[in-house]
């Protein structure tokens, strides 16, 4: 079982993605700006995990083989008001517009710099909580 170090659930964030470099790559970085992050390459498995953990944030890819993230977000939505971040390369306007109406409260495409996705989740954190966040310096990444 999964216990998140952060008493803060505005630090917890779930990554939803069916690739794997994105999620590993995406997961890494949102550690070094201080997020608690948790990651799946299933849609069904995020709904479960959402369900289980409770995390401050979902962010979720549209595109993705067993369902799609507009149908993730739907059966979310079904039990959780946690705040949903489409991040996904996908640009056709009819499937973002799905995933909104599905219950989404905002689309980010890919690719993004990981400082403009960190400053996007530190504003909803503002919005959502009234808390203030402070937008730290990376360490770089060591090759390992």
């Amino acid at each position: 079982m999964l216990v998140w170090l952060s008493k803060n659930m505005n630090k917890r964030i779930l990554l939803i993605d069916d690739d794997e470099t994105t999620t590993g790559l995406l997961g890494r970085l949102l550690n070094r700006y201080g997020f608690e992050v948790l990651a799946t390459n299933s849609g069904p498995e995020g709904i479960r995990l959402v369900r289980e953990y409770d995390p401050g944030m979902v962010i979720l890819d549209l595109m993705m083989p067993e369902k799609a993230g507009w149908q993730v977000c739907k059966e979310i939505r079904l039990f959780s008001k946690v705040h949903i971040l489409i991040f996904s390369a996908v640009s056709e306007l009819n499937l973002v517009a799905k995933a909104l109406y599905a219950g989404a409260n905002h689309f980010l495409s890919k690719p993004a710099p990981i400082t403009v996705l960190v400053t996007y989740i530190n504003e909803t954190v503002n919005l959502t909580s009234g808390q203030m966040l402070t937008l730290p310096v990376p360490l770089p990444l060591q090759n390992s």
